[in-house]
């Protein structure tokens, strides 16, 4: 049974000051009921002018109050005007889907090698619950009540055309009772009970490196105006959810590449690695199956944004001298339901390791290697 939930609710506190010490914090949340395990979607902005100098000092043209949106300003609306498509915003989530992937697969093996021991252990104890039943008759001596425990005698008693094959399936019952399944229930009874449990989700929640954007734009309005700003952050991506194995031989086939043959056509085409090491293109393809026979529960992203920015006015004679520069930060933290697909953007550079340059090298060694 699910909680319920309420919202979302909407926080706002801001000074409303247009000058240095000017600040807007948003919240926008949902509440829960117990047992308070739910990732409902939230969001967090906080803009805070840090410093500025206007001349004159009486008007900022709103370029100072944390609260007002304008081209390129650390402020409401900046990090929703960014690139999301192929920027740093698509980078950092191609990262965190990539890192949750493989703690996913790794979870939902984990997961599976469970519910196939758990199936196995589920065999193993109704047979012990049969060989129970064999040693009650056994004490009472009754031989009808032997043979159908051994399953090899039916509530009636055969007749003497059949008596010779039922007591070859009686022995062989009896040989594999004895040096079977006797010896082994004998070890497995706490294993049987601790593995009888339900087998709860696996918490997975995977956060990607910072990737790095800026930009800086000079903008001439004419000989005696132009207008400027620049601007630097971060930003990283979670993944997350509560992952169960519903299929595990669905999942088993996907992880085979029975369920994508795009995906495993790709593995097939030489130094196709190479490519993902620039654009991840297995990972764009595996969109289509990598949760086949899993269920991920609950299952959430979050979004860590920070920037600052510095804005700039000038205006010269013959109009009235104008002189403004003001820098804000800015800070914005989103969690929206579901989970990301990868997409086709280019890696982020950091991500050309030094380990992947010797690889890369190394196979071009190969290539050019010349017959001795």
């Amino acid at each position: 049974m699910v909680a319920p939930t309420y919202g979302p609710t909407t926080e706002l506190r801001t000074n409303n000051l247009d000058a240095v010490g000017s600040y807007y914090d948003k919240r926008v949340k949902y509440r829960q009921t117990k047992p308070y395990n739910l990732a409902l979607p939230y969001t967090r902005e906080k803009y805070v002018t840090v410093s500025g100098v206007i001349n004159p000092p009486w008007y900022s043209g709103g370029m100072a109050d944390a609260g007002s949106s304008s081209e390129g300003k650390v402020g409401p609306y900046f990090f929703d005007n960014l690139d999301t498509t192929f920027g740093p915003l698509a980078q950092a989530r191609n990262l965190a889907v990539e890192k949750y992937r493989s703690k996913r697969s790794e979870s939902a093996d984990f997961l599976t090698t469970l519910i196939q021991r758990k199936q196995a252990m589920s065999m193993i104890a109704t047979r012990s619950l049969q060989l129970l039943t064999l040693a009650v008759a056994i004490a009472s001596k009754d031989y009808r009540k032997i043979g159908r425990a051994m399953g090899v005698l039916k509530a009636t008693m055969p007749s003497r055309k059949t008596w010779r094959k039922t007591s070859k399936g009686f022995a062989s019952a009896w040989l594999e009772y004895s040096y079977g399944w006797v010896p082994l229930v004998k070890d497995i009874g706490s294993a049987v009970t601790l593995l009888e449990t339900p087998i709860n989700a696996i918490s997975i929640r995977e956060r990607a490196k910072w990737v790095e954007f800026k930009k800086t734009v000079v903008k001439l309005q004419n000989d005696h105006e132009f207008h400027g700003y620049s601007y630097s952050g971060t930003v990283s991506v979670q993944v997350g959810c509560r992952l169960s194995v519903d299929n595990p031989n669905l999942y088993m086939a996907s992880q085979l590449g029975f369920t994508n043959p795009l995906a495993t056509a790709w593995e097939l085409v030489p130094f196709s690695f190479v490519v993902d090491w620039f654009v991840p293109v297995q990972g764009f393809l595996q969109n289509f199956n990598s949760s086949h026979g899993l269920t991920e529960g609950d299952a959430y992203h979050t979004i860590y944004w920070k920037a600052t920015g510095t804005t700039q006015d000038w205006v010269t004679p013959p109009y009235v001298p104008v002189h403004r520069v003001v820098s804000t930060t800015g800070l914005k933290v989103q969690r929206i339901k579901g989970i990301p697909d990868m997409s086709l953007v280019q890696r982020a550079p950091w991500q050309l390791s030094s380990w992947r340059a010797a690889n890369a090298i190394s196979l071009l060694v190969g290539f050019l290697k010349t017959k001795a």
